[in-house]
C-alpha cells in the first residue's frame, strides 16, 4: 500500500504530461472574444486637416487648436514661419498648455490612440512627440519654419490647443 501511495503521484503526472503534449494547440475564434477600447477604434475614419501656413514674431504666441469629433479621427497639420529670428540656428520654441489634466497611453502609430502632439522643423525631423499629457516645455529647431500636428481621436472628441512661442537666442 505503501507502494501506491508513493508512486501513485508520479503516474498521474506522466499520464497527465503524456496526453497534454499529444494535443494540437487551437488558436480561439475571435468572434467569441470581448472588444477593447482600442479594437472598437480601429473602425474610425481618418481626416487629415491642413491649415494655411501662417508668419509669426520671435516674442509672439500663437494657439493651434483642433475640434476632435466623435465620428472621425482629426490629424491637423499646422505650418508657421519665424519672420523677425535674428539667429536661425538659435530658435526655441516655448511649447505649454497641451491638454492639461488628461493622460493616456497608446502606441506611437496609433492615430486612433491617445491626443497627440507632434512637432517638426523645416526638414521634417521630429523634435517633440508626446501623448495626451501636460507638456511644457522648451524645444530647439533648425531654422525659422516648424510645422505643428494634433491628433484628436474618435473616442475621445473634445478639443486639444497648445501654446507656441517663438524665441532666439
Amino acid at each position: 500500500m505503501k507502494f501506491v501511495i508513493k508512486y501513485l503521484p508520479i503516474l498521474f503526472c506522466t499520464l497527465f504530461i503524456f496526453t497534454a503534449c499529444n494535443k494540437e494547440a487551437t488558436q480561439p475564434d475571435n468572434n467569441d472574444l470581448p472588444q477593447t477600447k482600442s479594437k472598437q477604434t480601429l473602425d474610425c475614419n481618418i481626416t487629415y486637416l491642413t491649415s494655411t501656413f501662417k508668419e509669426m514674431t520671435v516674442g509672439n504666441t500663437v494657439t493651434a487648436s483642433i475640434r476632435g469629433g466623435r465620428v472621425d479621427t482629426k490629424v491637423k497639420t499646422f505650418s508657421y514661419n519665424i519672420s523677425n529670428a535674428t539667429n536661425a540656428n538659435r530658435t526655441y520654441l516655448k511649447i505649454s498648455g497641451f491638454d492639461d489634466g488628461c493622460s493616456c497611453y497608446s502606441p506611437s502609430d496609433d492615430a486612433n490612440g491617445c491626443k497627440r502632439l507632434v512637432i517638426k522643423d523645416k526638414y521634417g525631423n521630429v523634435v517633440l512627440n508626446t501623448l495626451c499629457q501636460p507638456v511644457d516645455k522648451f524645444v530647439k529647431i533648425s531654422g525659422t519654419q516648424f510645422s505643428v500636428i494634433l491628433n484628436v481621436p474618435c473616442w475621445i472628441g473634445g478639443s486639444s490647443e497648445v501654446n507656441i512661442e517663438a524665441m532666439d537666442w
